[in-house]
């Protein structure tokens, strides 16, 4: 999906949302599930193995500060992201 105001780009991508680790967030339109930003960094970082991709790096290291390394040590054992949390860790 293309936004029309902006260059951007928005993936949707199917998963189990029991299975996240996300928020409920009510903007203008409702309520919508949001994941939470150690969600989001491991599934950029999942996606982008060899960080080549600079708009998935340039979000990962905004998210970065807001995440609770705790957080992101738990959802990536539950989620079997394990090998994508050690790489992620150590490329901050």
């Amino acid at each position: 999906l293309r936004l029309a105001d902006r260059e951007s780009e928005v993936r949707f991508v199917t998963r189990a949302v029991a299975e996240l680790d996300a928020i409920a967030m009510t903007t203008e339109l409702g309520q919508v599930l949001v994941t939470t930003p150690e969600q989001t960094v491991l599934d950029l970082a999942r996606a982008d193995p060899r960080a080549e991709d600079l708009d998935a790096q340039e979000v990962i290291d905004a998210l970065w500060p807001e995440c609770d390394p705790a957080a992101l040590e738990e959802i990536a054992g539950r989620q079997r992201m394990r090998a994508t949390y050690r790489r992620v860790v150590a490329n901050r």
